[in-house]
Parts: structure tokens; C-alpha cells; sequence
């Protein structure tokens, strides 16, 4: 049986193992319509401020929910318009998995709902909806 890493949940604030969280059973990561997906992906990139008015986020890479203050790296997204020199990084990056898959709850899409971020990973990154055990 392989090792799965834990994951700092917001709601308790301790680490929990994900096979706790979803207590063995397979999550349903098909009950979300595709272009509600889509939509919900314009939401993961050039997002500082909604990040940082959120109280916990969420990553549909490895499906972790956490607090923002974690988050300790930004990172530049390409913008047709490109950018000032002096701007500031507007990505979060994960601090669990480094990736940039964050959605902050300010944004009002259903990051404390695991299957949710287990239906963007599927679509996103075309593994199953279900938890990183790297």
C-alpha cells in the first residue's frame, strides 16, 4: 500500500491523510457540468487579490485545501497586454504541490467541496479525480 502524503485541511487546521478525508470511497468527480468547469478554470491565474480576500483556497492539482497565508510563491502568467516592469507576481502557486491550480473561496466557486477540485483535476490535468499520493 503506498504512503500518501498529508494535507493541511483549513477546517481543523492540522494534517489529515486524503484517504482519511474521502474515507476509501471513489469521489464523483463527473456531477460537475464541463463548461461550469471551464468557467471556474478563468479563476486560477492573474488572481492575487481574490486570493488574498479569501479565507481558505483550494488546489485542483492536488486536491489540498489550505489557508492563503501559506501561499509563499507568486508567480508571472502571460498576458496578451504583457506587463509593467515593476509588477508585482499575481499566481499563486500551491504550497503543497508548487503547481499553480489555486482558487481562493472569495472567487465563490466551491473549493471546500473535494469533489469539486477532484472534477477539475480530471479535466484539467487528465488524471482521476482523486487524490495526489505523491
Amino acid at each position: 500500500m503506498r504512503r500518501v502524503k498529508p494535507r493541511l485541511t483549513s477546517q481543523t487546521g492540522r494534517a489529515v491523510h486524503a484517504a482519511q478525508i474521502c474515507s476509501g470511497k471513489a469521489l464523483m468527480a463527473n456531477i460537475f457540468d464541463d463548461s461550469f468547469l471551464t468557467e471556474a478554470h478563468k479563476v486560477c491565474k492573474h488572481h492575487r487579490g481574490q486570493v488574498e480576500n479569501s479565507k481558505q483556497c483550494g488546489c485542483f492539482h492536488c486536491v489540498a485545501v489550505f489557508a492563503p497565508s501559506l501561499i509563499k510563491r507568486w508567480v508571472f502568467k502571460t498576458k496578451k497586454s504583457g506587463r509593467a516592469a515593476d509588477a508585482t507576481p499575481d499566481t499563486a502557486l500551491c504550497p503543497m504541490c508548487d503547481i499553480d491550480a489555486v482558487i481562493g473561496d472569495a472567487s465563490d466557486l466551491p473549493i471546500d467541496d473535494l469533489d469539486f477540485l477532484a472534477a477539475m483535476k480530471k479535466k484539467w490535468f487528465g488524471t482521476p479525480g482523486r487524490f495526489n499520493a505523491s
